[in-house]
């Protein structure tokens, strides 16, 4: 008797494990499957126009931006820009070289709806479950050691006169609002003859956390001389920022990384020179990027090699029909 009562209980403590270890795997395997966020409808067209349009959410790697309600719309954007914000990959250049010609040159028009009033990572994760179903886009991100650039300060701990502390004090309004020096989606009227703030806390822009870049400064005397600028910035969100505007100012197509050591957040403004602009009087030039961040922010950039998640595409085609 006794023996069968020690097997009956034997056999009952099995049964119960096994339930709790039934039930944590069925747990597990729930979770593991939970869906991706995925908009509730979505268009994609292909668009003819040469230049990039306007989108309602910034293809960047930036947090700010104007909460859209689950409306997300962007005109005339290759698909290797789409897949950049979706993963947040704006630093890294060699993307492009794993992609097919016309996903860097077909531009696509996307009108989706999404459900709530998703946040910016929230699109991005709709906006990657959209180019698997639509372009049957499969990646994977692994860590690599590549060149890339460091970004550091020239002289230790001493910040450029136009790279600031940003204010614990200082108030932030909720997303990008018109300033004098214009926004994410809207640029001085033509011709507008901007004078170069005289302080940086309070003056540009009016929202933190993001970068409003291609200021004219004075289109109609010095045309291509620009001004960009941010508040309540991080170091790494800067370095994406000199990254993505890189290959077209000079800078190279390496990934620039942040090695300044500089914590919390910061305000900047910076003007230069595009390089793709000619000028009929040198005198009307103003500095390149390179010496921009040197003079201005105070910031070189040094190669060096370092590792960094690097997205890697296995698949890609192009789209299905709506």
């Amino acid at each position: 008797m006794r023996l069968y009562n020690s097997v009956s209980k034997a056999v009952s403590l099995i049964a119960v494990w096994s339930a709790i270890s039934g039930f944590t795997y069925l747990a597990s395997a729930q979770q593991a499957a939970k869906p991706s966020l995925a908009f509730e409808a979505a268009s994609v067209r292909e668009n003819q126009d040469a230049r990039s349009g306007p989108t309602n959410v910034p293809l960047d790697t930036e947090d700010a931006f104007i909460p859209t309600n689950g409306l997300f719309s962007a005109k005339g954007f290759p698909l290797s820009a789409y897949i950049a914000f979706a993963y947040k990959q704006q630093n890294n250049p060699a993307l492009r070289n794993q992609l097919p010609k016309w996903a860097q040159t077909a531009r696509y028009d996307i009108d989706a709806r999404g459900a709530g009033n998703p946040t910016k990572d929230e699109y991005r994760e709709m906006v990657r479950t959209m180019l698997a179903q639509r372009f049957k886009l499969q990646a994977h991100m692994e860590n690599k050691k590549i060149p890339v650039y460091a970004m550091v300060l020239i002289k230790p701990e001493t910040p450029g006169p136009q790279l600031r502390p940003h204010s614990a004090g200082a108030e932030c309004s909720g997303g990008p609002t018109i300033t004098n020096m214009g926004t994410i989606t809207s640029r001085p009227p033509q011709g507008a003859n901007l004078l170069k703030p005289t302080t940086l806390v309070g003056t540009f822009p009016s929202f933190c956390g993001g970068f409003v870049g291609g200021v004219p400064v004075d289109p109609e005397n010095m045309p291509g001389y620009f001004m960009a600028g941010g508040r309540g910035m991080s170091m790494d969100l800067l370095a994406d920022v000199f990254t993505q505007r890189g290959p077209s100012n000079n800078l190279g197509d390496k990934p620039i990384l942040d090695r300044t050591g500089l914590k919390g957040t910061w305000d900047f403004i910076v003007e230069w020179t595009s390089p793709a602009q000619n000028f009929a009087s040198p005198d009307r030039m103003g500095p390149t990027m390179e010496s921009a961040l040197k003079d201005q922010l105070g910031l070189k950039l040094e190669p060096t090699e370092a590792p960094v998640d690097l997205l890697l595409i296995d698949h890609v085609e192009m789209p299905t029909a709506n």
